[in-house]
Formats: structure tokens, sequence, C-alpha cells
């Protein structure tokens, strides 16, 4: 409320605040008339002319970016957090995928252009494809958007049943590459449940002979500038002291020099070779990857505790191990079939 103060002349006087100067300080301008009324009156009607103020921006307004310039400050802001394998992944989908969606600016994304856009490359690649990608627009909008609610139906996941080997099929692999360069990732993969990466950042300093064990601490992986770099393991269970088998020893105290890494051969020569191998082999195609399986079914197969076979395998995630690795060998299963069938067989007929 504005109120006119009498000066020692006679005259009536108001203030008005104009606005703040640079320094956030109100300023104001006086105004001053003998007649009371008529200040009030000069002092309203610049109140009502005086310009209204801008309204700010609200702080959780989307910048004015386009999406793919925020999935590109997303990667660099975390440069130092995600794995290189991570941000090569990540880089590939901002090449690869959602395109429709990369020249949009963020403050007019929809749901709507995000159906779209997944539709569109559901028809050209995997569900588990299509999710990644989904997943770093997800976190990509989290981080710049929080606001928004991202709802979208994704392709429902492919069923993959694979091949896992028997004890025979791991026999006749590595009769197959013994005394080649193989023989050692076979060996590593089938007997301790390693990955690729992680065969590749075995060093000879990793190996105690004296108490028969192997630490996993180095992972070797492609950076997004397509080169092999060496990094931590993939999770913080993948650290692990794995006893060896006397095969396994053996093998190792085989070796001439026992300086650097254990394995010469990168994760992608592994592949390569193996598949090589497996073709001139009369035993079913199945990956390298699928020794972990194996591995993980052997311990399945011999009773033993879920968590030591996660110890082993380095899986932080019961499910993981129970739902994707472990498997009932296929004879095995036939040896179980006639038990479960006679325990039918009994119950139905005699009750």
């Amino acid at each position: 409320m504005i109120t006119p103060k009498k000066l020692p002349s006679g005259n009536w006087r108001v203030r008005v605040c104009i606005g703040v100067d640079k320094n956030g300080k109100r300023t104001f301008k006086s105004i001053t008339d003998e007649n009371k009324d008529t200040v009030l009156i000069k002092a309203y009607k610049l109140i009502s002319n005086k310009k209204r103020p801008k309204k700010k921006a609200r702080k959780d307004s989307p910048p004015k970016i386009t999406v793919g310039e925020a999935i590109d400050n997303y990667i660099n802001f975390n440069s130092n957090i995600l794995a290189p394998s991570t941000i090569r992944e990540y880089k590939q989908i901002r090449r690869n995928r959602l395109q429709s969606l990369m020249g949009v600016s963020l403050d007019k994304i929809t749901r709507e252009k995000i159906r779209q856009a997944v539709n569109t490359d559901a028809a050209q690649v995997a569900p588990k494809t299509l999710k990644n990608a989904h997943g770093l627009l997800s976190a990509t909008l989290n981080f710049y958007c929080p606001e928004f609610v991202l709802k979208t139906k994704l392709p429902k996941k492919q069923h993959f049943e694979s091949y896992i080997p028997t004890d025979q099929d791991i026999t006749i692999l590595l009769n197959a590459v013994r005394d080649t360069e193989m023989y050692l990732p076979i060996l590593l993969s089938a007997t301790l449940s390693l990955r690729r990466s992680e065969i590749c950042g075995l060093l000879w300093e990793n190996v105690d002979f004296v108490n028969n064990r192997i630490t996993v601490k180095h992972a070797v992986v492609l950076d997004d500038k397509n080169q092999w770099v060496t990094k931590d393991p993939k999770t913080y269970k993948s650290y692990r002291k794995l006893s060896m088998p006397p095969i396994l020893i053996q093998e190792l105290e085989k070796q001439g020099d026992k300086t650097g890494n254990i394995v010469s051969l990168n994760p992608c020569q592994i592949t390569n070779r193996f598949a090589s191998i497996l073709k001139k082999l009369s035993i079913p195609k199945f990956r390298f990857h699928d020794l972990r399986h194996y591995n993980a079914s052997v311990m399945l197969a011999l009773n033993l505790p879920d968590k030591y076979a996660m110890d082993r395998g380095g899986w932080s995630d019961i499910n993981t191990l129970k739902k994707i690795y472990q498997h009932i060998y296929e004879d095995k299963q036939n040896s179980y079939d006639p038990l479960l069938s006679d325990y039918f067989n009994r119950f139905i007929f005699h009750n």
C-alpha cells in the first residue's frame, strides 16, 4: 500500500519502486506534489505503466539443445565413470539408433516421437539392441528432464537357447587344440568360468603357484576409438581369487616366459579362432562364451551352493546365475526323467 509523506515544505511525496539495478538493489522514483490525492494518482499510474519483468524460466526447463547433443553431453559428463566398452556402445547407439530423435529439441520431445523412433528401429535390430538404445535415451532424459515420464512399449525379448557343451565335447575340443595358443584360453574359461576379457587381462603376477590360486583383477576391452585397453573387471564381484584345478596348474607350469600377459590373444581373436576350430570338429556348434555356461552347469550338477557358484563366476545377481547360466545337461536330464516318471507312476496309480 502506498502512503504519501508530508514534507517540511508542505508538499506530499511518495517513493515508488521501479525495479532493481545490476547488483540486485531496488531503485525508486520520487513523486512530489502539493496535493496529496495528486501524488497518489501519479504513483498508481506509474505502477500500472511499469513493465513487468520477464518470467524467468523454470530451473528444471529443458535446455535448448537436441536429443543428440544431450546424449553427447551425457556421455562426456560420465566419461570417467563409464567403462570404455560402455562408452563405445553408447557412441554406436548415438550414431546408428533412434535417429529420428537426434535432431529434435529436448523441449519438443514427446512420447509419440519416441514410440515412432522405437517402432522404426524394431524392424531393423534385435530387441536387446533396442532395449540398450532406449536405456541410454532414458538415462539422458532423466538427467536433463527429470519431470518427463518415459513410457515406451519395447519388443519382447527373443528366446535364445544356446547349446551347452558336454564333458565329452570339452574333451574333444581340448584334445584338438592341445599345444596351440587356444588351449589355455579354452581351459581357463571351462575350468574357471572366465570371460574373454578377463582371460586376456590375466598377468603372470596374478598366478600364485604356492597356494594354487589365480586372481582376476583386469579385463581387456575395446574403447570408443577401437583400441584394446585394460580396465577393471566388469563388476565388483568380478574381482575374485580362484582355486586352480590340477590340469590348469600343470599347463601353466609348462609355459616358458612367465612375464606380462598369460595369453597373447585379444578377445576378438579368441572368438574368431574358436569358431574356426569348431568348424573342423564333429561336435555341435556353440560360442566361446558358452564355456561359462558349461562351468556354471557343472556346478549345478554337482549341487554346489549358489553362493559358491556366484563367487566362482563373478556374478552379483543370483537371478543371472540361475536364469541365464545354469542349465541341466541333456545327459543328466535323461537320467532324471525315469526317476520323475516312476514317481508320478507310483503316485497316480497307487492313490
